[in-house]
């Protein structure tokens, strides 16, 4: 393809006026339609030479500014080339505009083709190397730009990476840019910046330039762009650039993955404080990261080998430790971490916690060692001081539980491999709680620390004590010669009520105070209490609390029936919790009869529990075990509530009965919380009863309790109309102070003191002082447990006013005592005059 100007190319001429009308044409092209878009010579006449001008491009305002200048006589001429797109064509032309032959009133526009400029497509294609450029970029996007900066052709994989058609493609020029560019940061790029027009501008082709395209959605395609310049194969010169690319979106993705990751594990890798190593064996060489050097003490000295570093700053007796690892991962083990010692250059001892794994070549075979290390100096030596702690108590200096557990573990490896048997004891104070809460925490201290000594005196060089538990001391005894377990029982229990006989005896604590000590102990030996440390320690301490149940100071051997017992007791607690749980649960009622006329003027709610055999469990066995694992205050509440409910129910269905209150017995438990008087308050408002109509009962004991003060719960329910009884009087030490200064209404006097009354003149006197002292105070008194006539007549000839018991009727459910007496004027019907 020849890139000089044809001669005597045809050309074609438009005559203007002055007003830029066109008054003449002369079209010399065959076919001119297919390029300057023209119809005929008689369809431009009459018209604005700006009107004949549909072509696109984006000189066309410096051309119009040419002609203008041209017509206003400004100027003589004016040229200029531009270039049109046809269907197969794209041509360059040159206008020129002068005026024709000294013609000052008209303006000549000459169109004339340039061959040089641009041949058709398939003549290009035919006379370049282009064709063999693209063949061998076929897997990538090609674009050819001419010298003016006008994209001729585009190959099919550039048209599906820019999601544009080739046409669609050769309108894009400065002013028609249908993507925003940006360079491998982010930066948006101008026109002039884009690959093939910057080395078209620069005459230096681009290499390997990454930037990305974004379309509509702002979603980035990022390219890497390589340029080439075109030469024509006949004259050598350059004809345009051809720019090559392929689509490094997923590359760059994956690129910045793992860069991100990177950034993170960095990032995780410094928080931790750990360090990086990597070590060949083949060569023995080991790479080190910065951190790994501070952590064998060579901060400021990188000029040490690793390999060297590491042999040297190894501990000796951990070598064999890590090397026994090392081989271990050679051979393909994952041996996990390993804590190991250094010593630093200034002898120093550092503790480092190392974990690796074996990195395999492509062939499977394990090339590489790789891990990291840690500096945990601070946490071994907490550790170590831990350990100390742990098996140490503070307090006494004897050793702990976890000491305990330590040692006795050793005697019974010892005792296995000789044949000893070994004795454990467990020694509990009595009432120690009561030393604390009435003399304080420093005197129970000073308490624990005197028996402390005092055990160490007792079992001087042949035994062994720590402090297990806060008021239980256990010790062993060990290689205890005799094989015969029974023998060695009997010794045991032998030193032990000699050991107990020396800590008990009276504490003297400076200027004459005295505190008198009681304590239990219980012996277990081994193999026959137990076959672990846990459980021989266990059996004694079960024993200890067996021993507590029987006198002061006693000493129990463990047997296995204690453990039996133990399970039996387990298994009642859990038929409790799920007895509560599912409400499983009853109320009685018994009546409280007035003896001037044997009338029922109340009675006393009092729970019931029908075990899963159809048998009545009673109270006495049930109630402690229920406060004893702390469910009294939840069962004491469904108490409260279904007695108030059961009281309103009957208030409804018999208005005029004869009845006056019903009786709740509350547990102390209950009193101690916050909430127990509001709660009161809340049940009679809801069920709309009268709080005189309630009588809460009190134990005797209850007023001994450190929570009874000038606004205790008592003395509050009292103010709120609630009648208050005090339960089993006489079997404790109340006050008579209490009695009157938190409003009881009622004493009832313990059944006790009636059992015997018919033949036991003392129960008659007591009976009847109480009465007699009740009466002057203005208490009223029932008496509980009537179950004779005989007895009813002699409390009411001492003075009795209410009674209580059997003789007038037993505890029965609510439909029954309802049927029974709460009709009006329902009278008790007794067998025999009283």
């Amino acid at each position: 393809m020849g890139l000089s100007v044809v001669k005597n190319t045809p050309r074609n001429t438009v005559i203007l006026d002055k007003a830029g009308i066109i008054c003449d044409v002369h079209l010399n092209l065959s076919r001119s339609e297919d390029t300057l878009g023209w119809q005929g010579e008689e369809c431009l006449i009459g018209h604005s030479y700006m009107d004949i001008h549909t072509f696109h491009d984006t000189e066309i305002a410096p051309i119009y500014d040419g002609i203008r200048s041209v017509l206003a006589g400004k100027r003589d001429c004016f040229s200029r080339r531009f270039v049109i797109f046809g269907e197969r064509k794209s041509l360059t032309y040159e206008l020129k505009a002068e005026h024709p032959d000294l013609d000052d009133d008209h303006v000549e526009l000459c169109y004339r083709k340039v061959a040089e400029s641009l041949s058709t497509e398939e003549e290009l294609l035919k006379d370049t190397n282009i064709n063999e450029m693209l063949f061998k970029q076929i897997g990538v996007g090609v674009l050819f730009q001419s010298n003016n900066e006008v994209i001729v052709l585009a190959n099919n994989t550039a048209q599906r990476i820019l999601g544009m058609n080739q046409s669609a493609i050769r309108k894009v020029n400065r002013d028609n840019l249908p993507w925003r560019v940006v360079d491998a940061k982010g930066v948006p790029l101008s026109y002039r910046d884009h690959p093939g027009v910057t080395a078209l501008r620069t005459g230096k082709t681009q290499h390997n330039v990454v930037l990305g395209i974004a379309n509509v959605i702002d979603r980035y395609t990022w390219l890497k762009v390589n340029t080439e310049f075109v030469y024509c194969a006949k004259t050598g010169e350059r004809q345009g650039v051809l720019t090559s690319f392929f689509d490094v979106t997923e590359e760059r993705r994956t690129k910045d993955a793992i860069q991100s990751l990177s950034d993170r594990f960095q990032v995780a890798i410094d928080s931790a404080e750990l360090g990086v190593w990597d070590w060949s064996p083949t060569d023995a060489l080991m790479i080190w990261d910065s951190k790994m050097f501070d952590i064998h003490g060579y901060g400021e000295d990188k000029t040490q080998t690793p390999m060297g570093a590491w042999r040297r700053s190894l501990h000796p007796e951990d070598r064999r430790l890590v090397f026994s690892r090392l081989k271990e991962l050679l051979k393909g083990k994952n041996s996990g971490s390993i804590e190991y010692r250094l010593i630093w250059p200034d002898n120093t001892v550092r503790f480092v916690s190392s974990q690796a794994r074996p990195i395999r070549n492509l062939s499977g075979k394990i090339s590489r060692i790789v891990g990291v290390s840690r500096d945990v100096t601070k946490e071994a030596l907490a550790e170590k001081k831990l350990r100390e702690l742990a098996y140490t108590d503070p307090l006494t200096g004897l050793a702990s539980r976890a000491g305990f557990y330590s040692r006795l573990s050793e005697e019974i490896a010892r005792a296995d491999t000789y044949g000893y048997t070994v004795g454990v004891l467990m020694v509990g104070l009595d009432r120690f709680k009561d030393i604390n809460e009435n003399y304080g925490y420093e005197i129970g201290d000073k308490v624990l620390k005197e028996i402390s000594s005092r055990l160490l005196q007792r079992i001087s060089d042949c035994g062994f004590a720590a402090r297990t538990g806060g008021d239980e001391f256990s010790i062993i005894l060990p290689q205890l010669q005799s094989t015969d377990v029974a023998k060695s029982e009997e010794a045991v229990k032998f030193r032990a009520s000699l050991i107990l006989h020396g800590i008990v005896e009276p504490l003297l604590l400076g200027s004459g105070f005295v505190i008198n000590i009681s304590a239990s102990i219980g012996v277990n030996v081994y193999p026959k209490g137990g076959e672990t440390a846990t459980a021989l320690l266990q059996h004694a301490g079960l024993a200890m609390h067996h021993a507590k149940s029987f006198d002061a100071d006693s000493v129990l051997a463990y047997s296995s029936e204690m453990t039996a017992r133990l399970h039996k007791k387990f298994n009642f607690i859990s038929l409790i919790r799920n007895a509560i749980k599912n409400q499983e649960f009853e109320l009685y009622y018994q009546p409280i009869v007035d003896l001037s006329d044997q009338q029922v003027l109340g009675c006393e709610a009092l729970i019931r529990w029908r075990g899963a055999d159809g048998k009545m469990i009673s109270p006495m066995e049930f109630i402690p075990i229920v406060e004893e694992i702390g469910l009294i205050y939840e069962l004491g509440c469904w108490i409260n509530r279904t007695a108030i409910k059961q009281w309103h129910l009957w208030a409804q269905s018999a208005p005029d009965s004869p009845l006056q209150y019903m009786s709740i017995n509350v547990s102390p438990h209950q009193l101690k919380k916050d909430t127990c008087v509001q709660e009161f308050i809340d049940l009679v408002n809801e069920f709309g009863v009268a709080p005189e109509s309630i009588q809460l009962e009190i134990t005797e004991g209850t007023f001994l309790s450190e929570f009874l003060d000038a606004d205790s719960a008592l003395k509050r329910l009292a103010k709120n109309g609630f009648r208050l009884a005090i339960d089993d009087f006489g079997t404790g030490y109340s006050s008579l102070a209490y009695l009157k200064r938190f409003n009881v209404d009622v004493i009832k006097i313990d059944r006790s003191f009636i059992i015997d009354i018919e033949h036991d003149q003392s129960d008659q006197d007591i009976v009847s002082a109480i009465l007699a002292m009740n009466k002057k105070l203005g208490f009223k008194t029932i008496v509980e447990g009537i179950e004779t006539e005989a007895q009813a007549r002699i409390v009411k000839s001492l003075g009795c006013d209410y009674v209580q018991g059997y003789l007038f009727g037993f505890p029965d459910t609510s439909e029954n005592f309802a049927k029974s007496y709460v009709l009006p004027e329902r009278l008790v019907k007794l067998k025999k005059h009283i």
